[in-house]
């Protein structure tokens, strides 16, 4: 069987580079190995455009974010199933300093499009915020689990899915393209998650995996925002009750066992954030394929020119991948050059 592309791994951001390709009327094929758990089905697929512990700008928010809010909301007419869901974010304060910040930065039309409102007193009482907080608009999540089982309905139902394992080694080469088993493609990506770290096609000192987990809770209390600070609290049933919270980063366990250090972590932020009380209903682990300096990796092996790599998208794949797909795909339709920040390149002399 012949293809214009080989789609090795089936996360989010395989996912999301076969809806691209298909959308150009590509002959694609998604190998995926249901052996190796996908950190996808047990991420939490928050999108915010605002993050980190001082607050900034989610890098390159004003280009990623427009392309995500349309993005999302077409797939799920394509594929006649909910996933994608708006919500507030609400950051409290922990200082008057940071109060005041903020009170000065909601006129910056750097961040109007993202603030909905600064607080300077207590909005939630399910929250400890008596110094107010910071209202993120253009935020939310995606049901990443339903994205991808909705996807791969619709990828089987076009015989654009198979289960498989792809190793280096079994991939063949022609003048007429790559071989994998009785399959031919013009190229062959690789969107494979951490195990892309072994891939002897790529330096693997380009990824840094990065272990998560995330508790499922049950609040006393409902909430109707995505609270931040320390730790996320994501409302994703029950009225509001029942709620994802997390998460970690570790860099030394690549386990996907939960470990009980995590819960203790976890829980000790939660009650720091939270005025309800709370009982644990699961626990989950994954590992982030990220890279060593935080950005996209994409690009075609230095080994060969038809064996591409997506990757390297860390805890923004959610936000990131969208985006980055149709840039990576008008790279291999068109030819325009990739920004050395994403390039593959930029790890080779």
């Amino acid at each position: 069987m012949n293809y214009d592309y080989i789609i090795v791994g089936q996360g989010i951001v395989g996912t999301t580079l076969a809806h691209h390709l298909l959308g150009l009327n590509k002959k694609i094929m998604i190998v995926n190995n249901h052996d190796v758990q996908s950190s996808s089905l047990v991420a939490a697929g928050i999108f915010n455009p605002i993050t980190g512990r001082r607050f900034v700008k989610t890098w390159k928010a004003d280009t990623v974010f427009p392309y995500l809010n349309d993005y999302y909301p077409k797939v799920e007419k394509l594929l006649r199933a909910k996933f994608f869901f708006k919500i507030r974010i609400y950051r409290p304060f922990d200082s008057h300093e940071k109060q005041n910040e903020w009170m000065g930065k909601s006129t910056d039309p750097i961040f109007q499009d993202y603030i909905e409102e600064v607080l300077v007193d207590s909005k939630y009482d399910v929250a400890k915020d008596s110094l107010g907080g910071l209202l993120v608009n253009q935020s939310g999540y995606v049901d990443v689990g339903a994205y991808i089982e909705s996807s791969r309905y619709y990828f089987e139902q076009k015989d654009a899915y198979i289960r498989g394992l792809v190793k280096p080694e079994d991939i063949g080469h022609s003048e007429k393209g790559i071989t994998w088993n009785d399959l031919r493609a013009d190229k062959l990506i690789f969107c494979e998650g951490p195990t892309g770290l072994k891939n002897t096609y790529f330096k693997s000192t380009a990824f840094r995996p990065v272990k998560g987990e995330i508790l499922k809770v049950r609040l006393s209390k409902p909430i109707d925002v995505v609270l931040n600070h320390g730790v996320f609290v994501l409302p994703i049933g029950e009225g509001g009750r029942l709620c994802r919270v997390g998460a970690t980063y570790e860099f030394n366990d690549l386990t996907l066992m939960p470990t009980e250090k995590a819960r203790q972590v976890i829980e000790e932020k939660l009650r720091s954030l939270i005025t309800c009380t709370y009982e644990v209903v699961d626990q989950v682990a994954g590992i982030r394929p990220a890279s060593v300096d935080r950005r996209p990796v994409l690009g075609m092996s230095p080994k060969s020119e038809r064996i591409g790599i997506l990757n390297g998208f860390g805890t923004k794949g959610v936000s990131l991948a969208p985006y980055f797909s149709k840039v990576f795909v008008d790279y291999l339709e068109s030819g325009k050059e990739l920004d050395r920040e994403i390039s593959l390149k930029r790890f080779f002399k």
